[in-house]
């Protein structure tokens, strides 16, 4: 977690987007993800440039953007679908109005 408390300190004092410790575990995600990649490791030896690692790097991390951004927006339109939507707020807020209101 070292690392990804120094990657978003940069990035907000840089560059002023507020990234908070919640964005802690997508980073974390994206960093298993990454270290988990076979062919990105593969690519992390003396028989390739630092330029052409540099490059697989850069891809890898945009596909992990791209899959965290699909899997956002899957979510995000599962939970948007009409009947869906309905029957989810109706379910969370029940849980929470029976909870906080009616103490049960």
């Amino acid at each position: 977690m070292e690392l990804l408390t120094k990657i978003i300190k940069v990035l907000n004092d840089t560059f002023g987007i507020d990234l908070r410790d919640e964005d802690k575990v997508d980073f974390f995600k994206m960093k298993e993800n990454v270290y988990q990649n076979e062919d990105l490791m593969a690519f992390f030896n003396k028989n390739n440039s630092k330029a052409n690692i540099q490059d697989k790097f850069n891809d890898t991390i945009d596909d992990e953007l791209l899959n965290f951004i699909d899997g956002k927006l899957s979510l995000y339109n599962k939970l948007t679908e009409d009947r869906v939507n309905k029957e989810f707020k109706r379910l969370w807020f029940n849980e929470i109005y029976d909870r906080a209101v009616r103490g049960i």
